[in-house]
């Protein structure tokens, strides 16, 4: 009887890691994905400036993420090869198509600059859990903005050519492969017992990368509304 019970507990334990640290920062989620940029978005409220500094400034991001699980999946032995190539693959799409409109090269931020080199740390020396984190949050961002822009379909603004790429390509099952490979490189790392101080360390050290993670879109976010503001909210006004 003692041994049958064990892997239900395992399979509990590794079924609910990522619900329970999202659901732990579901709030900051609401931030990003309801922030004032998406909102102004909606209502056709956006300015061409704003819309272009968010949208390189992620680009930028993907393009990391994207060469960096690309070049790990590539040179290490790993069963979850195809499922990395296919995010990457992923990510790199994105990265391109948010650039492609554009006339104008939109640099690195300062502090999409510090974004990128807290991302850099990671993949160049944390656990495999914590590189996976860092691709699952930004597709769960995309995944709350999908859900967001199906719901207000009814809204008519004027980056279209955007959104309806956002509305035809969810990232759910990505998000379903990556949610199952981190799951397994969790246990692999930390074992199963949520009781045990090894496994609460390695759970703490994911929720302060999360919480990093939050901060640098969230301050993303902000910096791309805030370009040319004082103006944008003048000419709302006439």
């Amino acid at each position: 009887m003692h041994n049958e019970t064990i892997p239900e507990v395992e399979k509990k334990s590794s079924l609910y890691l990522l619900d329970k640290l999202r659901d732990q920062f579901k709030e900051s989620f609401d931030l990003i994905i309801h922030h004032e940029w998406m909102i102004d978005l909606l209502n056709s409220k956006l300015s061409l400036e704003q819309f272009e500094s968010f949208i390189t400034q992620e680009a930028h991001i993907y393009d990391l993420l994207a060469r960096k699980v690309l070049n790990f999946a590539i040179n290490n032995s790993l069963d979850d090869y195809d499922e990395l190539m296919r995010i990457g693959i992923f990510l790199y799409s994105e990265s391109s198509e948010n650039l492609r409109p554009l006339d104008d090269e939109y640099p690195l931020s300062c502090l999409t600059r510090s974004y990128c080199e807290d991302l850099e740390k990671v993949w160049n020396g944390s656990s495999y859990p914590h590189k996976l984190l860092t691709l699952i949050f930004p597709l769960w961002i995309r995944e709350g903005v999908y859900h967001l822009l199906k719901s207000e379909e009814t809204y008519i603004h004027h980056f279209k050519v955007w959104t309806e790429r956002l509305l035809n390509n969810s990232p759910q099952e990505l998000i379903s492969s990556l949610g199952r490979i981190m799951r397994q490189s969790f246990i692999k790392t930390y074992g199963s017992n949520e009781k045990t101080s090894f496994y609460e360390e390695g759970f703490k050290d994911l929720e302060h990368l999360l919480s990093s993670l939050m901060q640098f879109e969230l301050s993303v976010c902000n910096h791309s509304y805030q370009i040319n503001f004082n103006q944008v909210q003048q000419s709302n006004q006439h």
